[in-house]
Parts: C-alpha cells; sequence; structure tokens
C-alpha cells in the first residue's frame, strides 16, 4: 500500500489529491478540506511529546498551533516505512515577512502570548527534551568548536564571548531565573522564526514545525529569534524587548538569563554548522570593536 491509502485506511476518509511542499504534504480530502501530513524521523516518544505541547497550549487558549487528528482507533500517528506521520489542519497562509518591522513586532507579540501559557505541561518528557539544565553543558560545547578554529583566524574574541556566556550562567540571577523556569515546567517551541509561522488571512500568527520542542527556559525562544533577526545590534533587540515584555513582562531575573544567552556568538555557531567556509563566514562578522560595543550595549540591558 502506498502512503496514502495507509492514510485513507487509518482515519477512514478519501484523499482526491496530494502535493509534496518543502518537507511535508499537502492533501485534500472529500470531507475534511485540506489536511497536512508531516513525518517524523525520530522515536514516538519524542512525536507524542511534541504532539502533548501543541496540546497544552491548545488547552490553555492558544490556539494558534496545529490541530492534530487522530487515527480511527485513537492514534497519533502512523507508522509507514520507518517514519512516523501525523496528520493535522493545513493553515492557509504565508510566512511573514521579518524584514518589516511591524511584522517582526507582530512575531514577537506572537511568541510572549505562546510563552504566557506555555508553562505548567505534566506530560512526560523524553530526557533529550529535558534542556533547561544543560544550557552550560551545550554553551561549552559550543566553546570547543570555536576553540578549533582559533588557529585558523585571529579572533579570539569570539571564544572569549562563550567564556563570557558560561560565567554569566553562574550568575545567581540567572540562576534563579533557569531554577524558576524548571518549577514552572515551561516548554518552548526551540527554533520560533519566520519559518515556523504563518500569518492567516485574519493576520493572525500560527506556529508550526515543534519539531525542536523541549521543557526549557522561555527566554531561549527569545534569544533564538533576537540573533536571527538582530544580530549584533542590541539597539533593535532592546525595542523587541519591550515589545515582548508589553504582553508578558519580565522579571529582572529573566533580563539576567537572556543577556546570558544573547552573549553566546550564535551567528556564528550557526554558520558553522551550515558547513560554511571560514572565509565566507569571516566576510559577514562583526569586527573586534562591534563585538565588544555589543557586550557593554548587552550589559546595560540590566
Amino acid at each position: 500500500m502506498t502512503l496514502f491509502s495507509e492514510i485513507e485506511q487509518a482515519y477512514g476518509m478519501q484523499i482526491e489529491s496530494w502535493q509534496a511542499i518543502k518537507d511535508v504534504y499537502r492533501v485534500r480530502t472529500n470531507a475534511h478540506g485540506i489536511l497536512c501530513v508531516k513525518p517524523y524521523r525520530i522515536p514516538m516518544e519524542e512525536v507524542s511529546f511534541i504532539l502533548a505541547v501543541q496540546e497544552h497550549v491548545r488547552n490553555h487558549n492558544f490556539q494558534f498551533v496545529p490541530a492534530t487528528f487522530r487515527t480511527a482507533e485513537g492514534h497519533l500517528a502512523i507508522r509507514y516505512h520507518h517514519r512516523f506521520y501525523v496528520l493535522s489542519r493545513w493553515i492557509v497562509g504565508g510566512n511573514p515577512a521579518f524584514r518589516r518591522a511591524r511584522a517582526l513586532a507582530d512575531g514577537i507579540e506572537t511568541l510572549a502570548r505562546f510563552h504566557s501559557v506555555s508553562h505548567g505541561f505534566d506530560e512526560s518528557v523524553p530526557p533529550s527534551r529535558m534542556r533547561a539544565l544543560r544550557i552550560k553543558e551545550t554553551f561549552s560545547r559550543q566553546k570547543r568548536i570555536l576553540k578549533r578554529i582559533d588557529g585558523d583566524w585571529s579572533r579570539s574574541d569570539f571564544t572569549n564571548l562563550c567564556a563570557r556566556a558560561i560565567r554569566q550562567l553562574d550568575d545567581r540571577r540567572v540562576q534563579r531565573a533557569i531554577e524558576r523556569e524548571v518549577q514552572a515546567r515551561a516548554v518552548i517551541h526551540g527554533d520560533y522564526n519566520y519559518p515556523n509561522l504563518v500569518v492567516d488571512r485574519l493576520g493572525r500568527y500560527h506556529l508550526i514545525d515543534f519539531d525542536n520542542a523541549s521543557v526549557h527556559v522561555r527566554m531561549e525562544d527569545l534569544a533564538h529569534v533576537l540573533h536571527r533577526n538582530a544580530p549584533w545590534q542590541v539597539h533593535q533587540m532592546s525595542r523587541l524587548i519591550e515589545v515582548y515584555d508589553r504582553v508578558r513582562p519580565l522579571a529582572q531575573d529573566d533580563l539576567h538569563l537572556l543577556v546570558a544567552l544573547l552573549l553566546q556568538p550564535y551567528p556564528l555557531i550557526r554558520a558553522l554548522r551550515a558547513g560554511r567556509s571560514i572565509h565566507a563566514i569571516q566576510s559577514r562578522l562583526p569586527g573586534t570593536s562591534l563585538v565588544k560595543r555589543y557586550v557593554r550595549q548587552l550589559e546595560q540591558l540590566v
């Protein structure tokens, strides 16, 4: 049987047509409209966790996440050729243009609303998705990556940034913020940015692709979207933090944690992970003086 024959049988529906779009399938059905078929190449316990995160926020009045269908027998997914497939509503719309200030601000507001309900998660969590207490481990691993390339260029300031971020994690205010997030059982999206958002016809922002969701500090989501859309630009970051704070007020300890996360040279780490050459990376990195100014301005946020 084909994948779509399996889906028709498992869900008791008739598929009229299908189309591959990026890493998912858009399927048109006779009775349920347009649906999304998403494959996962991870253990079922992690798939269940991802879907439980989406269900948790939906149950707390944040409706802008995929609505999952269960099979006729009540299962969350079907298995086909060593992958799990999940069926959900297709969200009609397009990705927001974060190059426009208003769209980016709307995205930040949506993140804050999502974070306002993304706590109190009481479902089972796979060990690989428990990440709130692994921040220092992650930073140390990234520092070792940069240390290995120090000999290829004369820019030790980025390795020093990693070391500074690691020291910041030992600050008692940062420790308090992390402990509160652990106690709150906070969950995050894990890859919050415009490719994983859909704006519908009413201008509402929907979160999709929770593949990297985890039990983590919520400031990780905010730091990620700031790094991606305002790299090395503290003035712009500050304006976006204010947008977030108006929807979900931040405690001073949260700001100290956010600064620690922003000290990590994520744009450089991401470029290295993408396999870009040192020469290509160097041409897009800030100079030493700008890095020093970035650190000074970050520290002024708190």
